[in-house]
């Protein structure tokens, strides 16, 4: 039975705990925690989609993101008497401090529905049915389901290409004004410690180019933002097709198109891509290295063999050299602590790095000691 619409669906992303700050978005959606208030965070995507499939459903939707605009959410969070649903974002990161919060909601909600939604939640199921027993929890990787669930509409969107843009006049993209997209989410590959396959598995899902190339124009014919920042962990994974959406995006005129970011592994990275990226507007290339060592690549199932490893090692370098060599601003992502690596293979890692990046970009070394082994 289909529960009486009084009052708006919330979408809530939770206050950070006290002298943290939370990117609950960051680490392919595990989150990121940084121990004080100057830590980036990425706009809240997952309740964007969510806020985008209920708008199209005509549903009087309320964003309230007490991350990004702590000033703002609390006091328009105080001034509403009822709600028809809700949609809190939370991770794993800060489970416990998160579902608190999440109660708070699911107790204003009363009988209406209540959706959680997050990455690598399936392991926490004890914690979620002591804290918020009966919710709904969305372990996928978009906010689609959980919409569908405050909306009690059983099934799920079939394929990328019908899921609605994300809505950013409900979420807000804070202060730097960078607006995420998504081309494809996930990844084929079988390395044993990456994120992104908690919520997608060994699957690659990629909407169509003509998809992608509508939402990026509406968006940024809409919006505006400084930047766009496309998600996908490995752009570039279907080569044909990603030429196909640079070289359109490149053709889009000036009102439509905004400087962009891409992330992806070095060895997707080849000149015609390279020429491509620089045509339409990139202005910083994300490069998951990782590592430079033989046995950490070997042993992480980052290459398959020696002769794989030697060949992914040349890669790194010609997508450094030529990254640079056309002013994309390349930067290189290291890991720390992998199985198989040594302190001094580190530093060497590190230094090559160096000699790479823009002095504008930061140096990373991600995600630090203890790499999660995430296998599968």
């Amino acid at each position: 039975m289909a529960t009486s619409q009084v009052g708006p669906i919330v979408l809530v992303n939770p206050p950070s705990p006290k002298g943290r700050i939370v990117n609950r978005e960051g680490f392919g959606g595990l989150g990121v925690v940084t121990p004080d208030t100057k830590g980036f965070v990425y706009p809240a995507h997952r309740l964007a989609e969510a806020a985008g499939l209920l708008r199209s459903r005509e549903r009087e939707i309320l964003g309230l993101d007490f991350v990004l605009d702590p000033g703002k959410a609390p006091k328009i969070w105080k001034k509403c008497d009822r709600i028809s649903g809700a949609i809190i974002h939370v991770s794993v990161q800060t489970l416990l401090h998160d579902l608190n919060i999440a109660r708070t909601f699911q107790r204003a909600a009363g009988g209406a529905p209540v959706a959680i939604t997050g990455v690598g939640l399936e392991s926490h199921r004890d914690m979620l049915d002591e804290m918020c027993p009966g919710v709904f929890v969305d372990i996928g990787p978009t906010g689609y389901p959980a919409a569908l669930h405050v909306l009690e509409i059983e099934g799920a969107l079939e394929t990328p290409d019908l899921w609605p843009d994300a809505c950013w006049e409900t979420m807000p993209l804070g202060k730097s004004r960078w607006l995420p997209m998504y081309h494809g989410r996930g990844c084929t590959h079988l390395c044993d410690y990456c994120p992104y396959v908690v919520a997608t598995g060994r699957e690659h899902l990629s909407r169509s180019v003509a998809r992608t190339l509508r939402e990026f124009r509406d968006q940024v014919s809409l919006h505006r933002p400084k930047r766009v920042v496309f998600r996908d962990p490995v752009f570039g994974l279907q080569h044909a097709g990603t030429l196909e959406l640079l070289e359109q995006i490149a053709a889009l005129p000036k009102r439509q198109r905004a400087p962009f970011e891409v992330e992806t592994r070095p060895e997707l990275i080849d000149e015609e891509i390279l020429d491509a990226l620089k045509a339409a507007g990139c202005v910083e290339l994300k490069l998951g290295i990782e590592t430079l060592e033989e046995e950490p690549l070997l042993q992480t199932r980052r290459v398959a063999d020696r002769g794989e490893a030697k060949r992914y090692l040349d890669a790194v370098d010609a997508a450094l050299r030529g990254a640079v060599s056309r002013g994309l601003c390349p930067h290189p992502f290291l890991m720390s602590g992998l199985p198989g690596s040594s302190a001094d293979g580190e530093k060497r890692a590190r230094r090559y790095a160096r000699g790479f990046a823009d002095p504008a970009v930061k140096k990373t070394v991600y995600p630090g000691e203890g790499a999660p082994r995430i296998l599968g």
